[in-house]
């Protein structure tokens, strides 16, 4: 199992942080170049959920699925049933957490493959994705 994490600390109370990074449907407003998704009801293990959908038609179309949400743990997890990179069981999770500064705000993904793939997505996910979208949090807040 690989692990992939980046987290960014922000001087903005952690309820308020959660706000935007906790609605699932609405990561294009925080996440630099996320085009607004479209969201649908899934059906996961027999259970009703929503997933979020990128370049919807297109062959670059990609599918989040709504995992967990917890508003009291400020936890938001996430898979993609079919992810574009030679990986299986990916889950990744966004965390607000309170710290002395205010917020301390962890996106984090696990996911099986090999190491040569796991090297690839540490810059691609790491620094392409989750960095970018960690940084834009407080000018999103208006902080």
């Amino acid at each position: 199992m690989h692990h992939i994490a980046r987290t960014m600390h922000l001087a903005q109370p952690p309820d308020r942080v959660w706000t935007i990074v906790g609605d699932f449907a609405g990561i294009h407003r925080w996440s630099p170049g996320t085009p607004e998704p479209l969201v649908r009801p899934a059906e996961r293990g027999g259970v009703t959920t929503v997933e979020r959908v990128f370049g919807v038609g297109t062959p670059d179309e990609l599918v989040e699925q709504l995992v967990s949400r917890d508003d009291d743990a400020r936890t938001l997890s996430y898979s993609m049933p079919t992810p574009p990179f030679a990986i299986t069981d990916h889950l990744a999770t966004v965390r607000v957490d309170a710290d002395d500064e205010g917020s301390l705000v962890t996106w984090s993904v696990r996911f099986e493959g090999t190491d040569e793939v796991a090297a690839q997505l540490e810059t691609t996910l790491g620094d392409g994705v989750f960095q970018p979208g960690l940084d834009a949090i407080g000018p999103a807040l208006g902080a």
